[in-house]
C-alpha cells in the first residue's frame, strides 16, 4: 500500500506522547491567560459550554476511530486489504452526517441548553462552539483509518493544528472583547469560536493528505459487504460511544448539579459561578497527566487488536501488561506532583489574575483530584484493552457505574453546608475508583490476560512516592529564596530526576517492558542500552 507508514507501539505512543505535549502546552498558553481574562465567572461559562460540546462530540466520534482503527488493523494482519476502503468510505457516509445533525441540534436548542445548566450567559458560547462537532466527526474518521496502520502523525499533525486554531483565534477573540468592553458572555463566546476554528483547521488539513491505493500482491479475495461493514463498525463504535458519553453526559451533569444545588443552597448566581469556575481551574490541570495516558491507550489498541485476531496470547498479554505499568508510572508520578505542589503550581499560573481566595480554592480541589489521577488512567487503559479484545460493551458498564457514583455523591456531598463544592473533586475520585474497579476485575478474571496487579501498580506507587516528596522538599527549600516560579521550575526538575531514579533502582521496568520498542534501528540501539546498563 502506498504512501502508509507505521511505527512501532512504543514509536507510536511517543509521536502521540509528543503531539499530546505540544497540545498541552498549547491548551496551557490557551487557558492559562484565558482564565486572566475570563476570571472565575466566565470561565465557568465557558466550561459549561465546552462540557455540552464535549458529549456531542462524543455521540458522533468517540467510538468511531477506535472502531475504524480496530477494523483497519484487523483487515491488515489478516491481508484483507482490499476491505480497507470501504471501511473508510462507509465510516465518512455514516457518522459524517451524524456529526452534521448534532451540531445544528446544539446551535438550535442553545439557550434551552444554557437556562438547564443554570448559566444563561453561556447560550453565546453554546451556539459559537456548536458547528465544532461536525468537523471533529470528520477528524475523527481520518484519525481512526492512519491510526489502524499504526501511523500516528496524521493524528499528532491534527491534534496540533487544533490546538493552534483554538488558541490563536479563540485567546484572541476573548481578548478583543474584553478589551472592547463587552460581557462575561460574549467574551467567552469568542474563545468558544477559537475551538470550532481549530476543528475546522484540523479537517481541512485531512482534505490534503494524498490518496492511497488498497492494492496488494498477497491480498486475500474476501471483500465484505457495504452493509457488513457499517453494521460491524457500529457493533463496534456503539458500545464505546456509549461508554465514552457517559463521562461526558456525567461531566455534562456534573455542571449541572454543581450550579443547580449550590443555587438552591442559598448560594448567589454569580457567587455559585465563582466557585464552579474556581473548580474548573483545578479540572483543567488534573485532566493533563491522562492525556499522556492516553497516547498509550490509543497506540495499544491496533497492536492488542493485531495479537488478538492472530491468537497470539502471549504477545497479547505482554504488550497489555507493559503498557499499563507505563501508564501507572506516569500517572503516579503526575499525581503525587499534583498533590505535593498544588498550591504554588495554581498560584504560578493564575495567582496574578485571580483572588487569593480562587487560589487557595482551586489549590485544595486540586490537592483532592490528584488521588484521581491514577484512577482515571487505569479506567483510560484498561477500557482499550477490553474494546481490543472484543469486550467493547464492558467500558459503558464500567463507567455506567462511575457516573452513577458520581451523581449520587455529588447531590449529598454538594448539599452539605461545610463541603459544598469541594463535594465535586471528591465525586470524581469516587467515579473513577467505581469504574476502574470494574474494568480491572474483568481483566483480572479475563482467561485470555495474565494480569498481575503487584507488578503493574507496587513499583509505580514507589517511584510516584519518591517523586513527590523529592518535588516537595526541593520546592521547600528553594521557594523561599528563589520565589513560587523558580521554586516549582527547580522542584518538577528534581522530581523528574528522582522518578528516573527511583525506576532505575527498582528495576520497575523489565527487559519485557523495553521490549515495546520494534525492531527498528532507533529501537534496537535504545534495546541494547537498557540491556547493557541493566536498566
Amino acid at each position: 500500500m502506498r504512501g502508509v507508514r507505521s511505527q512501532s507501539f512504543l514509536h507510536g505512543a511517543a509521536v502521540l506522547a509528543a503531539s499530546g505535549i505540544i497540545v498541552k502546552i498549547i491548551g496551557a498558553v490557551f487557558k492559562i491567560p484565558l482564565g486572566a481574562i475570563l476570571k472565575p465567572e466566565g470561565m465557568a461559562c465557558f466550561s459549561i459550554a465546552y462540557n455540552i460540546y464535549a458529549l456531542l462530540f462524543v455521540l458522533s466520534t468517540a467510538g468511531v476511530p477506535v472502531a475504524v482503527s480496530k477494523m483497519v488493523a484487523e483487515a491488515v494482519a489478516l491481508k484483507r486489504f482490499n476491505e480497507v476502503g470501504r471501511i473508510y468510505k462507509v465510516s465518512y457516509a455514516a457518522f459524517a452526517l451524524m456529526g452534521i445533525v448534532l451540531s445544528v441540534s446544539m446551535a438550535y436548542f442553545a439557550d434551552f441548553l444554557a437556562r438547564l445548566m443554570g448559566s444563561p450567559e453561556s447560550a453565546h458560547a453554546i451556539r459559537l462552539i456548536a458547528p465544532a462537532v461536525m468537523f471533529v466527526s470528520v477528524v475523527g474518521i481520518n484519525r481512526g483509518y492512519y491510526q489502524g496502520f499504526s501511523n500516528m502523525y496524521p493524528s499528532a499533525a491534527s491534534e496540533i493544528i487544533e490546538a493552534s486554531g483554538k488558541l490563536f483565534i479563540g485567546l484572541g477573540a476573548a481578548w478583543w472583547l474584553s478589551r472592547a468592553g463587552y460581557g462575561t458572555g460574549l467574551i467567552s463566546a469568542g474563545a468558544a469560536a477559537g475551538v470550532t476554528i481549530g476543528a475546522f483547521l484540523s479537517a481541512a488539513y485531512f482534505m490534503f493528505l494524498p490518496e492511497y491505493e488498497f492494492k496488494h500482491p498477497e491480498t486475500k479475495l474476501l471483500k465484505r459487504s457495504k452493509r457488513s461493514v457499517f453494521t460491524a463498525l457500529l457493533r463496534l463504535a456503539l458500545p464505546i460511544t456509549a461508554g465514552a458519553a457517559a463521562i461526558s453526559l456525567t461531566n455534562v451533569i456534573d455542571s449541572a448539579l454543581v450550579m443547580n444545588i449550590l443555587q438552591k443552597s442559598g448560594v448567589p448566581l454569580q457567587k455559585s459561578m465563582w466557585l464552579y469556575g474556581s473548580y474548573t481551574y483545578a479540572a483543567n490541570l488534573f485532566n493533563l497527566p491522562n492525556a499522556l495516558v492516553a497516547t498509550i491507550a490509543v497506540s495499544l489498541i491496533p497492536r492488542v487488536s493485531a495479537a488478538y485476531a492472530k491468537r497470539d496470547i502471549k504477545g497479547l498479554n505482554m504488550t497489555a501488561c507493559s503498557a499499563l505499568k507505563i501508564a501507572m508510572l506516569l500517572a503516579m508520578s503526575a499525581a503525587a506532583g499534583l498533590y505535593a505542589l498544588s498550591y504554588p503550581i495554581v498560584y504560578l499560573l493564575y495567582g496574578k489574575s485571580i483572588d487569593a481566595a480562587a487560589v487557595e480554592a482551586s489549590a485544595g480541589m486540586l490537592r483532592t483530584l490528584a488521588l484521581a489521577v491514577p484512577l482515571l488512567a487505569t479506567v483510560t487503559l484498561t477500557s482499550s484493552i477490553h474494546q481490543s479484545v472484543g469486550n467493547v460493551g464492558l467500558p459503558v458498564v464500567s463507567m455506567l457505574a462511575g457516573s452513577i457514583v458520581k451523581i449520587v455523591s455529588n447531590i449529598i456531598l454538594i448539599g452539605i453546608p461545610e463541603i459544598n463544592i469541594f463535594g465535586a473533586p471528591a465525586s470524581t475520585v469516587l467515579c473513577y475508583a467505581a469504574a476502574a474497579g470494574v474494568n480491572m476485575y474483568f481483566l483480572i478474571v479475563d482467561k485470555n490476560l495474565n494480569i498481575k496487579l503487584i507488578d503493574i501498580y507496587m513499583k509505580p506507587i514507589i517511584v510516584g512516592i519518591l517523586t513527590g516528596y523529592a518535588a516537595e522538599r526541593v520546592y521547600s527549600a528553594f521557594s523561599a529564596c528563589s520565589g513560587v516560579g523558580l521554586g516549582v521550575l527547580t522542584a518538577v526538575f528534581f522530581g523528574v530526576i528522582s522518578c528516573i531514579i527511583a525506576i532505575i533502582i527498582t528495576k520497575t521496568l523489565t527487559k519485557n517492558d523495553y521490549a515495546l520498542f520494534s525492531a527498528d534501528k532507533k529501537s534496537r540501539f535504545f534495546l541494547k542500552f537498557t540491556e547493557k546498563f541493566e536498566l
